[in-house]
C-alpha cells in the first residue's frame, strides 16, 4: 500500500489541475494479434498520454495503458489452476509515466514514475542499470524496459555539459513469466536499499561523452544456497562506465558509438558493453554492433553477440526494419535471433505492423528464448 501512495497523490494533483487548465492529450487504440508457443493471443490496448502546465514552470504528465484481453484471463486461470478465474475478458491498467516536473533555466527536477534514456546503442543499453526489463508482457515483441518511481535532477552548465542524478528508493527486479527456482528472495523496501545513478555528459570535439556511476542491485537474478535451498536473489551492484557517440574516424558519413561498464558484484569484477557503427548504405540505414551482455542477463554471466540491423524506407507509407544476431558463450556455444517488421501507414493516423521473430541455438541466451518465436499483426489508430 505504501508503494502506491506517491502515485495516488500525483494522480489526485493531476486530476485537480486538469479541471483548471487545458491539458494536451494524445490517445491511440491498438489491436494486437500474436502467434507464439503454439497459440494465438490477442489484446486491445488503449493508450492515453496527457500533460498539463500547472504554472510557475511546473508540468504534470500521465501516460497509462489499459489492456483488455481474453488471453490474460486464460493464462491467469491456468496458472492458478482454477477455472473459476476464467472470464470473457480481463483488463489491466498500467501507468507508464506519472510525474510532476519543474523546468528551470539551468535545471530540471522530476518526481514520480518515469523513464531514463541512458545508453547510445539503438539495440541494447547495458549501461542502463536503473530500469528493469519486463519479460512477462504477453504482447510485447521484445523485452521492454519498465519505468521507475523516484526522483531525477538534471543541471546544465554554461558550456553545454550536464549532470544527471537519479534516486530510486523502491527497487524493482526484472519481471519474469516464471521462476526457474521455487525459492526467491526479494529486496525488501528499506531506506538503505535505494538505487543511485549519476550521469555526466560533455562534448569533446565532435563527440558526445557520458560518464556513468551506479549503486544499487542487479535487476537480473543470482543464485545462492540459503538453508540448503537454492534461492534466487538480486545481488548488490556497483558500476562505473562510459558512453560515446560521434562520427566514424575513417568516414564521417557514418556514426560511431559505444557504451561500457566495469561492474563489481559478489566480489567479482566484470565488463559489459557494446560497440557499433551505422549509416546510410545501399539506400537504407544499416548498422553493425558487437555486444557483451544481453537483456536480463546476470552481470557476472554475460554472453557475447554480433548483430546487424537495418531500416529500409520504400515510400512515404511503407517501411521495413530488421535485425539478425549471433550470440555465443565463452565456451563457443552459439545461438541465433532474426526478426523483421513491415510498417504500413495507409493514412496519417493509422499504422499497421506485420512481423515476426525466430530464436534458435544450443544452450545459449537466444536458444532459451526459442518459445518466444512468433508472428504478429499490430494495428494502431491515433486520435
Amino acid at each position: 500500500m505504501k508503494k502506491s501512495i506517491p502515485l495516488l497523490m500525483l494522480l489526485i494533483i493531476f486530476t485537480a489541475n486538469v479541471i483548471l487548465a487545458s491539458p494536451s492529450i494524445d490517445s491511440s487504440g491498438e489491436y494486437i494479434l500474436r502467434y507464439m508457443n503454439g497459440q494465438f493471443i490477442e489484446a486491445i490496448n488503449e493508450i492515453n498520454e496527457s500533460s498539463i502546465n500547472i504554472g510557475n514552470n511546473f508540468t504534470a504528465k500521465v501516460k497509462f495503458t489499459l489492456t483488455q484481453s481474453r488471453s490474460i484471463s486464460d493464462i491467469f486461470a491456468s496458472n492458478c489452476n482454477s477455472p473459476i478465474f476464467a472470464q470473457d475478458s480481463m483488463a489491466n491498467l498500467y501507468f507508464n509515466e506519472l510525474y510532476i516536473e519543474y523546468d528551470g533555466q539551468n535545471s530540471n527536477f522530476l518526481v514520480g514514475k518515469y523513464y531514463t534514456d541512458w545508453g547510445t546503442s539503438p539495440l541494447f543499453n547495458v549501461v542502463n542499470l536503473i530500469e528493469p526489463y519486463n519479460f512477462a508482457d504477453l504482447f510485447a515483441t521484445s523485452p521492454v524496459r519498465e519505468s521507475v518511481t523516484g526522483f531525477q535532477a538534471i543541471y546544465w552548465y554554461q558550456n553545454g555539459n550536464s549532470l544527471e542524478i537519479d534516486l530510486i528508493p523502491i527497487f524493482t527486479p526484472d519481471i519474469l513469466q516464471s521462476f526457474p527456482l521455487k525459492s526467491v528472495y526479494f529486496v525488501p523496501m528499506s531506506p538503505s536499499n535505494f538505487q543511485l545513478g549519476v550521469r555526466y555528459s560533455m562534448f569533446a570535439g565532435n563527440y558526445n561523452l557520458y560518464f556513468d556511476l551506479y549503486h544499487g542491485f542487479d535487476h537480473a537474478y543470482s543464485v545462492e544456497i540459503l538453508n540448503s535451498t537454492p534461492t534466487l536473489y538480486n545481488a548488490q551492484l556497483n558500476a562505473g562506465g562510459m558512453e560515446f557517440s560521434g562520427p566514424f574516424p575513417f568516414n564521417q558519413n557514418y556514426n560511431f558509438y559505444g557504451e561500457g561498464l566495469i561492474t563489481y558484484q559478489n566480489s567479482k569484477i566484470n565488463f559489459n558493453g557494446s560497440l557499433g557503427i551505422n549509416g546510410y548504405v545501399f539506400n537504407q540505414n544499416m548498422g553493425i554492433e558487437i555486444e557483451r551482455g544481453l537483456p536480463g542477463q546476470n552481470i557476472n554471466d554475460p554472453e557475447n553477440a554480433i548483430s546487424v540491423y537495418d531500416t529500409k524506407t520504400f515510400n512515404s507509407s511503407l517501411e521495413f526494419s530488421g535485425m539478425a544476431s549471433v550470440g555465443f558463450t565463452n565456451n563457443m556455444q552459439f545461438g541465433y535471433a532474426v526478426n523483421g517488421n513491415f510498417k504500413y501507414t495507409p493514412v496519417q493516423n493509422v499504422e499497421i505492423n506485420i512481423g515476426g521473430s525466430l530464436y534458435a541455438g544450443n544452450d545459449t541466451y537466444y536458444s532459451s528464448n526459442s518459445s518466444e518465436s512468433e508472428v504478429y499483426v499490430n494495428g494502431t489508430v491515433y486520435f
